[in-house]
């Protein structure tokens, strides 16, 4: 895990920002965001989303593992959590294990709104 240097003023599942290669990034918690427990079994990572300006990286636990599905494997979106909800079109059952699908641009584009958004209490537009 890279230094993270928290910026005043943000929630707490905004991290803050971390020096990738030279390009600083903002660090986001989604576990923290949506109030969903964290493993903390598993050392953090950062998993970057995007390129350039446009990156965001994710703290997980533990190194991402590449997973691909079968239609077979498709189930229809849970009941997540009303936050979530609007960004999960679907998940996938493997054993016993449930992989939601996450639409992780249109989530992270409404972040982007609503940090952008001038006199725009984010705590309160996400309850």
């Amino acid at each position: 895990m890279v230094r993270l240097y928290r910026l005043p003023g943000t929630p707490k599942w905004i991290c803050g920002l971390a020096n990738l290669h030279g390009n600083l990034v903002p660090v986001l918690d989604l576990a923290s965001f949506f109030n969903l427990p964290s493993e903390a079994s598993e050392k953090p990572m950062l998993l970057v989303l995007g390129h350039g300006e446009a990156a965001v990286a994710l703290i997980i636990s533990g190194a991402p593992e590449r997973l691909r599905f079968d239609d077979s494997d498709r189930i229809p979106a849970p009941l997540v959590g009303e936050r979530l909800q609007p960004y999960v079109p679907g998940a996938f059952m493997r054993g016993n294990d449930l992989w939601l699908e996450l639409e992780h641009e249109r989530l992270l584009g409404a972040f982007a709104a609503l940090l952008t958004s001038p006199a725009n209490n984010i705590e309160e537009t996400w309850k």
